[in-house]
């Protein structure tokens, strides 16, 4: 009886060993192995802009210079995969043979098991049957552009509109970058859904936090931006391509049922009106410089609706110093980018924007979206881990 206890005794006591140093050990093996994922698939997007081949041999690379419960750890090449992320499901579709290089992310899956040859060997429970352990791990990682939709520097009030962000070389397509900032407070009300981060100044807040896809975090530095400035366009610039019956003086201000078409170039405006019964074509890519109160009702359509082929620049009245109100309220699409960090911004009507906001503050009604084109409006490109 004694011997059959002491055995009893000695099972129970292993047991118990095993489940504080064996499964340590596989705790700590499970991390490690974790760790190399996450590093392998950074180092394989580092890679990628050079070739697939660069990708897989940076993660191969990476992976046998860690260790994984004290072992060199393996990475078959074809555990390294090309695929496209998509935002806003959060799944990987995996591509093959030449459509690999348009690969937005890569999957890199490691492991140590029976089936590989090398799994995590355990000490105590292979006295009572459990001689090793599988582990397997992977990680995601892709390009992740960065910079804002929208910046309102004072404050950023969205009622019932969105944001989302897309490549404008691709066509549009809905993202999830289409991230907002303040150095104030960030008002999101109604229907409104911000696809991507809003972050309101510091000591600042995110009022309506369920209207956000990602994170609320106050920036952790404030954001600064040069006045606008038309440099020599000032006095040489293409306004002389304007009809006389759009110009009163320097202002451009049209009157009612009038369509001008322009070429591109760069025009200098003491102030900007036109109608909702008016509208304006640029044939190419065109910059406008305004000092004074610019409002657009109508419509304007933008060269190859490429929003880096018009910028809306609000800039410093040459006798006071201070720039004029912006109002957009039209009810067709606007292509382009604008810059504005003295001039308050009131956008309305139900036509969307497509490119990028910067105001002084930005006010947003009725039902029009802001489209962050990350091609033409400065998102660098960084690689983050997506799973």
């Amino acid at each position: 009886m004694a011997m059959l206890y002491t055995v009893a005794t000695l099972s129970l006591m292993l047991a118990f060993a095993s489940l504080g140093v064996d499964l340590a050990r596989v705790q700590l093996a499970k991390t490690e192995l974790r760790t190399v994922a996450d590093a392998c698939a950074r180092a394989a997007m580092g890679g990628l802009a050079t070739g697939t081949d660069r990708a897989q041999s940076n993660a191969v690379s990476l992976a046998a210079s860690n260790t994984v419960d004290g072992v060199p750890v393996s990475l078959d090449p074809n555990d390294v995969e090309f695929g496209a992320w998509n935002s806003l499901t959060h799944t990987f579709t995996v591509l093959s043979g030449t459509a690999r290089s348009g690969a937005n992310a890569i999957r890199v899956s490691v492991s140590r098991t029976s089936a590989k040859g090398n799994p995590i060997p355990l000490s105590f429970a292979s006295v009572i049957g459990f001689k090793s352990f599988d582990l397997s791990a992977s990680a995601i990682a892709g390009n992740k552009p960065t910079g804002y939709g929208v910046i309102g520097l004072d404050y950023i009030n969205m009622g019932g509109n969105a944001t989302d962000s897309y490549w404008s070389a691709n066509g549009y397509t809905v993202g999830n970058y289409g991230a907002i900032g303040s150095n104030g407070d960030i008002t999101l009300t109604g229907s409104s859904a911000v696809h991507g981060d809003a972050n309101p100044g510091i000591n600042h807040a995110v009022y309506g936090t369920s209207h956000v896809s990602g994170g609320t975090a106050s920036v952790t530095t404030p954001f600064v931006f040069a006045n606008g400035s038309a440099g020599g366009y000032a006095t040489s610039n293409d306004d002389g391509q304007i009809p006389a019956s759009a110009m009163d003086g320097t202002a451009f201000n049209p009157p009612a049922n009038r369509q001008y078409t322009l070429p591109g170039g760069n025009y200098y405006f003491s102030s900007f009106y036109m109608s909702n019964n008016n509208s304006i074509t640029f044939t190419g890519k065109a910059t406008i410089y305004c000092y004074g109160d610019f409002t657009l009702w109508g419509g304007a359509d933008t060269a190859q609706n490429l929003p880096g082929n018009l910028s809306l620049g609000m800039i410093p009245d040459p006798a006071t110093g201070v720039a004029g109100a912006m109002k957009l309220g039209s009810n067709t699409d606007l292509y382009a980018n604008i810059y504005a960090p003295q001039s308050p911004i009131t956008i309305s009507g139900n036509g969307d924007i497509y490119g990028s906001v910067l105001g002084k503050s930005v006010d947003m009604t009725g039902n029009a979206a802001i489209h962050y084109d990350l091609d033409s409006a400065g998102g660098s490109i960084g690689i983050a881990l997506m799973k």
